[in-house]
């Protein structure tokens, strides 16, 4: 019996943490997906997973600076074109080009199932330009949204 009390206290613990961390995380954060990159992966040309996270800050501090805290969307990070975070499929997308170098593919379907991302001119952003790069967009999107189901 007291076994199953331990169990009991310990999927409670264990759900209790799991909704106070999704409740926490900022919208973007949960709707990310990073592939590893460096150091594990021999195809990778620059950094995912490890600088995920701070894409994620940096895109939530300018939604909110530009009045657009509430928007949320699918983000995924790549170190190479091999895709294996799935950015095609992304609404944003960050696919590994060079050294802190990314291209930049927008407008997948959030559901991940009707329409891919398509490539921007944007081949070779810089990861200290991110802000710059991404505000112009994030303006047009304030000015002409486009429906989100």
């Amino acid at each position: 019996m007291r076994a199953l009390g331990l169990g009991y206290l310990a999927l409670t613990l264990t759900l209790t943490l799991t909704l106070t961390l999704t409740l926490t995380l900022a919208q973007i954060t949960r709707k990310s997906i990073a592939c590893p990159a460096f150091p594990l992966c021999g195809l990778a040309i620059t950094e995912a997973e490890r600088v995920q996270p701070n894409i994620n800050a940096r895109l939530c501090a300018l939604l909110k600076e530009m009045g657009l805290a509430s928007l949320s969307f699918v983000t995924r990070t790549t170190g190479c074109p091999n895709g294996c975070a799935r950015p095609y499929m992304a609404e944003m997308a960050l696919v590994g080009s060079g050294p802190n170098m990314y291209q930049v593919w927008l407008g997948g379907d959030p559901a991940q199932g009707e329409r891919t991302a398509q490539p921007t001119s944007i081949f070779k952003m810089k990861l200290e330009d991110l802000e710059a790069t991404m505000e112009p967009i994030f303006a047009i999107y304030k000015v002409l949204p486009l429906p989100l189901p």
